[in-house]
């Protein structure tokens, strides 16, 4: 009986470290168009970055933890910064000063798969972010 119950023990163990360890460790960067645009722009669209470096849940791998940032266009392709009118999660202006960005040394190259941002002094905010399409659901935003 008592073999019993440490075999258990150690196979509940064995699960749960397992789930664990097929999460990613960096959670994926993701982009969302939305089927309207806004602010009198064509396309609206979202872009997640994972608020660090770890940012899930390791025992579950259910939740990430994201900021996010909406982007206003009326064109794809590659653009200046300054052709994009940028809200944050809580839709109040970027901060591109107080950060030590200028808005104009960046471009965002956005395609029905993926928008590519280059440019922030930050580079957390850089990078390719492939575009679901379906708002992802495990998403917690800071």
């Amino acid at each position: 009986m008592k073999k019993i119950i440490i075999t258990c023990l150690l196979g509940i163990s064995f699960l749960l470290v397992g789930c664990g360890v097929g999460c990613e460790s960096k959670p994926p960067k993701r982009a969302y168009f939305y089927e309207k645009g806004g602010y009198g722009m064509k396309y609206h669209i979202v872009v997640f970055r994972p608020a660090s470096m770890l940012s899930h849940n390791p025992v579950a791998c259910l939740e990430y933890e994201y900021y996010s940032s909406h982007l206003y266009v009326n064109s794809l392709g590659e653009l200046n910064g300054n052709e994009i009118i940028w809200k944050n999660g809580q839709d109040t202006e970027m901060p591109f000063i107080d950060n030590g960005d200028i808005q104009s040394n960046i471009t965002v190259t956005i395609t029905k798969d993926s928008v590519t941002i280059r440019g922030f002094k930050e580079d957390a905010e850089n990078g390719v972010y492939p575009v679901k399409k379906e708002l992802p659901t495990d998403v917690h935003i800071s």
